[in-house]
This record gives C-alpha cells, sequence and structure tokens, in this order.
C-alpha cells in the first residue's frame, strides 16, 4: 500500500536519482544490501518508536540511501573538486526526501 500517487512517484524518482549514484560507485550488489537492510531496519525502528503508526514501502530505504550518500560526500571531501554542489545537492537530497515523507 502506498500513501497516493505522488508519494509513489515521488519515491520513485528519489530511488532513480540517489540510488543510481550510488550503485555506480558501489555495486549492484552492496547498493541493493544497503537498500533492503536500511529498509527493515528503518521500517522496525519506526515502529519501535511509534506502535500506532505506519510508515509507508520504500520511504525508509530511502532515507537510508540518503545517509550513505552523505556519508559517502564527507569521506570523499578532500577529493571533491566542486565542494559547493557536493553540498547543493545533499540539502536538496534531504529536502526531497523530507518533503515526501509529509505527503
Amino acid at each position: 500500500e502506498y500513501m497516493g500517487l505522488a508519494h509513489l512517484i515521488l519515491n520513485l524518482l528519489a530511488q532513480i536519482r540517489i540510488g543510481s549514484d550510488i550503485e555506480n560507485v558501489a555495486g549492484p550488489w552492496k547498493m541493493a544490501l544497503m537498500y533492503f537492510l536500511s529498509g527493515i531496519g528503518g521500517n522496525i525502528f519506526a515502529s519501535l518508536m511509534d506502535s500506532f503508526s505506519f510508515s509507508c514501502g520504500a520511504s525508509t530505504s530511502i532515507y537510508g540511501l540518503v545517509g550513505v550518500h552523505v556519508v559517502d560526500v564527507f569521506q570523499s571531501w578532500p577529493l571533491l573538486e566542486n565542494k559547493r554542489a557536493a553540498m547543493i545537492a545533499i540539502c536538496c537530497e534531504v529536502f526531497f526526501t523530507l518533503f515526501i515523507g509529509v505527503l
């Protein structure tokens, strides 16, 4: 079940945008492992925090991928040619995923 068509489409766009970047760096198997572990872990954590609420589909997986991307940017910070663009991209991803969460 999903929260609505807009939520579904935005989740799909986030998966394509963030997931493809991570997959290019880490490879498909590690990307899949990160995706599924963050989804399962995020849903378990959410249910432990509030057993009366529900989380929807891939949202927790996407939050995990954003976290992986943030860590990747900070670990490769000295090697980045355009640090400002990297920070803008991270801020946009965080804002975008939080926006999806309130739909």
